[in-house]
């Protein structure tokens, strides 16, 4: 429990450290064309929009031009730790995160409501290459009662988080999943590496956190030993 209370999430430290107006020039560049496709068989790289604040990174929506009303949407951000060597608990701890944004969005009333979630490992192999993350699969309900068939796709690299939101209107197409547009847009994905900016954060906060650990390992317990 001890350790588990000093390893804090950087973005509260990553908000505090932005909080003046304007973006860092050190903060990682998303303005690349290798950044992401422009094309991938049906689909479109439609708008692309770098966040002020460095902890939200990048979003990308897509066009597919066979399903014009499906919605496809990507964020690259920074991953909010000092430390995520365990893949799979960095993986699921940013999902549940996504999903109580959706909730947030419902009780906001911008959803009237969302049902329960299946997740599930998503791994796929393009030309040699192996791709690992987490999917979560679940209905959203709108305020018209439109029922929305929705997922969300996350992978690690480097130092980032990629999340895949789609969303296809129950209404107008049969039920389907973003899977194949996953598997079309991620191997074009290339993120920039970690940022002096969120290098120098994340050194800052590993040694407040060591810091922390030492005196509270140091310190008198308060019981005299018999």
């Amino acid at each position: 429990m001890l350790i588990k209370r000093l390893t804090l999430l950087l973005f509260v430290v990553v908000v505090q450290a932005c909080a003046t107006k304007g973006r860092p020039v050190t903060a990682s560049n998303y303005d690349t064309e290798l950044l992401a496709p422009h094309m991938a068989d049906d689909l479109v790289l439609m708008e692309k929009k770098i966040f002020e604040h460095p902890a939200l990174g990048t979003m990308l929506r897509y066009l597919d031009q066979s399903n014009p009303t499906d919605n496809i949407t990507i964020y690259i951000y920074p991953i909010d730790k000092i430390s995520w060597e365990n893949r799979n608990q960095t993986l699921n701890s940013e999902l549940r995160r996504s999903l109580a944004e959706i909730d947030q969005a419902v009780v906001d009333g911008h959803y009237k409501a969302r049902n329960k979630e299946t997740i599930s490992d998503f791994k796929f192999v393009n030309n040699e290459r192996s791709f690992s993350g987490k999917k979560a699969q679940l209905n959203i309900i709108n305020q018209q009662d439109q029922t929305y068939y929705s997922d969300i796709f996350l992978f690690v690299a480097k130092d980032k988080f990629i999340k895949f939101r789609t969303s296809f209107n129950g209404e107008q197409s049969h039920f389907w999943t973003g899977d194949e547009i996953v598997k079309s847009i991620l191997p074009g994905i290339d993120v920039p590496p970690e940022s002096s900016y969120m290098k120098e954060l994340r050194q800052t906060h590993r040694e407040k956190v060591q810091k922390q650990l030492y005196e509270l390992l140091t310190q008198p317990s308060g019981k005299e030993s018999n």
